[in-house]
């Protein structure tokens, strides 16, 4: 379901169905990197380190370089995790469909955007210019600048 792209460009790809990251390698070989309950949405943040939303009752788990999975402190407070994003500050932003909100995991769990104009966030990414949310359910597309404060994009 989510797919990011290492630094290297090894590419991760989220298997939901069978509960498990996969990387691609640049000659198009896929293997198993690790197991993770139900994962979605894929992030590495600076220094490699990958964040998986899962549907399992962690709700984000983080992954080193070797495979190792550790779930991620305070995320069970989310109630759907379906994508995760890093941005250039470090914040580990995931999106939680039923409990309308966004969520950052630097330093804690902490909700940073809760409720309207949220209904049901799904998607999330960042770029230069801001961070980006897609809400199907909602206003479409929002754009988040730096202190979450939201714009609506496209309705």
């Amino acid at each position: 379901m989510g797919i990011a792209v290492a630094a290297d460009g090894t590419i991760y790809v989220a298997d939901l169905e069978l509960h498990r990251v996969v990387t691609i390698d640049a000659e198009g070989e896929v293997a198993e990197f690790a197991k993770v309950q139900g994962p979605s949405g894929l992030s590495f943040d600076k220094s490699g380190i990958l964040y998986v939303a899962t549907r399992s009752a962690d709700r984000l788990v983080k992954i080193d370089a070797g495979g190792e999975v550790t779930a991620v402190e305070g995320a069970n407070e989310i109630r759907f995790a379906q994508d995760v994003a890093v941005d250039g500050n470090g914040r580990v932003l995931v999106t939680d469909g039923y409990g309308k909100s966004i969520w950052n995991f630097a330093g804690g769990a902490n909700k940073v955007l809760e409720g309207e104009p949220l209904v049901h966030p799904v998607g999330i990414t960042v770029s230069p210019l801001g961070i980006y949310l897609v809400d199907p359910r909602g206003l479409g597309v929002l754009k988040l600048d730096a202190d979450m404060a939201s714009k609506v994009l496209s309705e």
